[in-house]
Formats: C-alpha cells, structure tokens, sequence
C-alpha cells in the first residue's frame, strides 16, 4: 500500500480485516480454538478469492463480491452447525 499511496497509515488493513476471519471460517477453523489448520485457512482464503476472479471473470460489478462471498460463508457455517446438530442427537440415542 505504502508504495502506491506514498505513506504509511494504521486504516489501511481495515478493509481485509473481515475477509481474513471468514477465510479462516471457511477453511474449517473453529473462532473457539482447538480445532482446525493452516492449511484448511489457506484453502478457504483461495476459495474466497477464486470467488472473486470468478465474478471478474464473468463481468460481475465488483459491488456484488461481498454478497456472494457472504452466501459461501453462511453456507459453510450452516452445514457445519448441521453436521454438529446431527452427532448431538445422535449422542442422546446412547445417553
């Protein structure tokens, strides 16, 4: 950024702050710990940005980038929290 703009300011990694939590999310990190790897974070940081050369690539405004990134991740989160619902009630058979 510094080589574009010619100066240093602490905003500047705002704007990636939220990309890079949802990739990590999306690699099957849990935000709980102890679950997870960098290698499943790099995996979901390359499927959030595949997803942004694919919109490109079929000429998407760039506007509608975070919309779709956004449906990927609640996708994610939601058949994760599916597959977790299911082993807790199967669990409850034994109990």
């Amino acid at each position: 950024f510094f080589t574009y703009t010619g100066e240093a300011a602490y905003a500047s990694g705002n704007s990636y702050t939220l990309f890079s939590i949802a990739a990590v999310v999306l690699g099957g990190v849990s935000l709980f710990g102890g679950k997870g790897s960098a290698i499943g974070a790099i995996f979901g940081a390359l499927a959030f940005r595949t997803i942004g050369d694919l919109l490109f690539v079929f000429d998407f405004d760039p506007l509608w980038q975070p919309l779709f990134q956004g449906v990927i991740l609640l996708v994610a989160v939601s058949l994760g929290a599916f597959a977790l619902f299911r082993v807790r009630n199967r669990l409850e058979w034994f109990l």
